[in-house]
């Protein structure tokens, strides 16, 4: 549907556009256009995800939320929780840095699979482990920073000040700041 329906491959073209600028300043080289893109995806067909097939045959699927306040520990706690769970999937990670980068150990131990949509600090995918559990499904400290820096540059400003709280995400964006 996203390569047909007309809103749908307007908003996916859209998404990706703004994304393009972002990667290529990181060194990222596109070998087609946004439009053949979504033209390959049209022409896969029509694809189920394997948990709308799930649902369809009638099996459950859970989800549960924890609040981890904004606390590594209680972060820590709820992973191990979760993973005494013998039918666990996979987890999506929390909002703030440093909560997700405690809890990087414990992924990796009881090799839980984390998807994190929004803390940004690098060293949460680049955590030296092989394999590596955590995939990011957002933005990276160095990506935003460089562009922010970059854009910045072409408006002309030559001084731009960094306040960052000390913190895993605040060492994240100021370490990328080079």
């Amino acid at each position: 549907r996203l390569a047909f329906e007309p809103p749908l491959r307007a908003a996916a073209r859209t998404m990706m556009e703004e994304a393009r600028p972002v990667a290529e300043a990181l060194g990222v080289r596109f070998p087609m256009d946004v439009e053949r893109r979504l033209d390959i995806a049209g022409a896969a067909g029509t694809r189920k995800t394997s948990m709308l097939q799930d649902f369809e045959r009638g099996r459950p699927l859970e989800l549960v939320a924890t609040d981890n306040r904004s606390i590594p520990a209680i972060g820590v706690d709820h992973l191990r929780e979760l993973a005494a769970r013998p039918d666990l999937v996979g987890v999506f990670g929390g909002k703030f840095s440093p909560v997700v980068l405690e809890e990087i150990p414990v992924l990796h131990e009881q090799e839980m699979l984390l998807l994190d949509q929004w803390a940004a600090a690098d060293g949460i995918v680049d955590n030296g482990r092989s394999p590596n559990y955590v995939f990011r499904l957002s933005l990276r400290d160095s990506w935003a920073i460089a562009t922010l820096l970059k854009q910045a540059q072409s408006r002309g400003l030559a001084r731009v000040g960094l306040l960052v709280p000390n913190s895993g995400w605040g060492r994240s964006s100021s370490k990328a700041t080079g």
